[in-house]
């Protein structure tokens, strides 16, 4: 992809979220991608709470759950500011016990207001089946990522 379809895509996402809002701007991130959902998760606590979430097979309304930092890839993502795995069950960086969950696949970058600052969120591509990120939409999703968190305010 080149860098102009990267621009093109990225004013894309950045008209969408400013006309239509989150949830649009989400859908038109995920478009290109293969994962089922794509989502803004927020720091809460000891873990993270889906605030707004893209379902391309259905309209789901995130629960106000909060899955605990330790025992999911969110602590990888906190660890290195962004977590990719295309197969979570066979993937030997996380335990046994975070490969229980239905979270098959994902690509999710760290939301923080600035370098070395405490992160608020998580911007993350994720699916229940085995999905691989082209690495041209990574860099959609890392370049995607501060357009959400402005748009939030979510570093105030």
């Amino acid at each position: 992809m080149q860098q102009l379809d990267v621009d093109l895509r990225i004013a894309s996402i950045r008209s969408v979220l400013a006309t239509d809002g989150v949830v649009s701007a989400l859908a038109t991130l995920n478009d290109k991608t293969e994962y089922r959902y794509t989502g803004l998760f927020k720091l809460r606590g000891a873990g993270m709470c889906a605030i707004f979430l893209f379902d391309r097979a259905t309209e789901l309304r995130p629960r106000q759950r909060v899955t605990p930092l330790r025992t999911s890839v969110w602590r990888r993502m906190l660890q290195d500011g962004e977590f990719m795995t295309n197969s979570a069950s066979e993937d030997s960086r996380l335990s046994p016990h975070d490969r229980t969950g239905s979270l098959e696949s994902c690509f999710g970058r760290l939301l923080q207001p600035v370098a070395g600052t405490v992160p608020c969120g998580v911007l993350i591509h994720f699916d229940v089946e085995r999905r691989n990120i082209d690495p041209a939409e990574a860099l959609i999703l890392r370049t995607a990522a501060p357009l959400f968190l402005s748009y939030l305010n979510w570093s105030e």
